[in-house]
């Protein structure tokens, strides 16, 4: 998520310079701005975006890193530039930190995704299923092609590469 004031910091541009710089990145097609997914006000995070980058390289150059440890990350925001290419793509957050990696909306369902290297069905996976009652839902992994009901929900585990 964009914590404006971080950037600003690292990069030496002030807040509101950062704020206008980063839709001109997504009009450069350098990141793709992803905003989140709320119906709750009061309870879901809303204002900052999530941000990933089109061409990884970039991304490991500008953060110095091209450790193994940064795969989760990397692993995210494959899977996001995978979606985006044929859906909008949202995020979703409380204000408990409760999140789910993508949300897709169609014109009929809202499609929750976590993106994970095994197939595991998060507290946060459930807890947005209970509050919005998806008809279905998928764990985008490395290891498992599944599925299974959590509250009227059918959960597909998919791997990565049938994205």
């Amino acid at each position: 998520i964009v914590n404006y004031e971080t950037l600003s910091m690292n990069s030496g541009l002030k807040y509101h310079e950062v704020r206008e710089v980063l839709p001109l990145l997504e009009d450069s097609f350098v990141v793709f701005i992803v905003k989140p997914f709320y119906k709750n006000l009061m309870n879901e995070i809303r204002k900052n975006p999530k941000i990933y980058f089109v061409d990884y390289g970039i991304r490991n150059y500008l953060s110095e890193s091209f450790d193994n440890p940064e795969f989760n990350e990397l692993y995210e925001n494959f899977v996001h530039n995978q979606l985006k290419r044929f859906y909008e793509v949202r995020y979703w957050r409380t204000t408990a930190k409760t999140e789910v990696d993508f949300i897709l909306k169609t014109e009929n369902e809202i499609i929750p995704i976590e993106v994970k290297t095994k197939p595991k069905i998060t507290r946060s996976f459930r807890s947005f299923i209970q509050h919005y009652k998806p008809k279905k839902g998928l764990i985008a992994n490395l290891n498992d092609v599944s599925k299974t009901r959590v509250n009227g929900c059918e959960v597909f585990g998919v791997l990565f590469v049938c994205l």
